[in-house]
């Protein structure tokens, strides 16, 4: 014959403790880098906050790149280089530098992904 317990019913606070070691790994990551190293002068996003592609996340101080583009702007042998290249040096300010670049960067990019290479680490 079975047995049977019987109890009152009550409402009361429960508390459980789990603990455990172990690692915690995020769902997705990734590794973000410069394309020239330098000192971070502004990080925009802060750790877990969602961001798209082409945002931009963090600054470098372009002082050192200022000081180094100006000197090399003065230099005849850069200046022989470029003309060399087929390209004339008018870079005035570091935008406009940055600018020059961007835009090399993107046609670099289209043709990339035109030809539909895969880049490796």
């Amino acid at each position: 014959m079975p047995s049977y317990r019987t109890a009152s019913v009550s409402t009361q606070t429960v508390q459980q403790v789990l603990q455990a070691t172990g690692t915690i790994e995020p769902g997705a990551a990734a590794t973000v880098t410069f394309p020239v190293s330098g000192t971070v002068a502004s990080v925009r996003v802060a750790m877990g906050d969602p961001v798209r592609a082409g945002e931009v996340l963090a600054t470098l101080d372009t002082t050192t790149l200022r000081s180094a583009l100006a000197s090399a702007q003065k230099d005849e042998g850069v200046r022989a280089r470029f003309l060399g290249l087929g390209m004339e040096p008018v870079l005035d300010t570091p935008e406009e530098f940055a600018k020059i670049v961007k835009t090399q960067q993107e046609k670099d990019s289209a043709l990339v992904k035109g030809l539909d290479l895969k880049t490796t680490q």
